[in-house]
C-alpha cells in the first residue's frame, strides 16, 4: 500500500506480506487470502458470485456471498381463548 501527500511532498510505502500457500476463507468479512487485507466496503460488491480485485495487493480473488436472515418475534396480542 502506498500513500502520497502532494501538499507536503511526502510519500510512503508499506511492505505487503504475501502468504505462500493462500487458503479459502469463510468469514463475515471479505479477507484477501493473499495479503490478509479486510475490505470493509465489500457490501458494495455485486450480489452474485463473482471475482474482485484486492484493494491492497491487486490480486484477483473469487467470492461467494451468503446471506442469512434472523427474525426477532415479539408478542403483541394473544388470540382470545374460547372455552367449550
Amino acid at each position: 500500500m502506498n500513500a502520497i501527500n502532494f501538499q507536503d511532498k511526502i510519500a510512503g510505502i508499506r511492505e505487503i506480506q504475501f502468504k505462500k500457500q493462500p487458503e479459502e476463507k469463510y468469514d463475515s468479512d471479505w479477507i484477501c487470502p493473499y495479503c490478509g487485507f479486510i475490505d470493509f466496503d465489500a457490501f458494495e460488491l455485486g450480489d452474485s458470485d463473482d471475482k474482485a480485485e484486492c484493494q491492497m495487493c491487486g490480486s484477483i480473488v473469487s467470492y461467494e456471498r451468503e446471506v442469512h436472515f434472523t427474525y426477532r418475534v415479539c408478542p403483541v396480542k394473544p388470540q382470545e381463548v374460547i372455552e367449550l
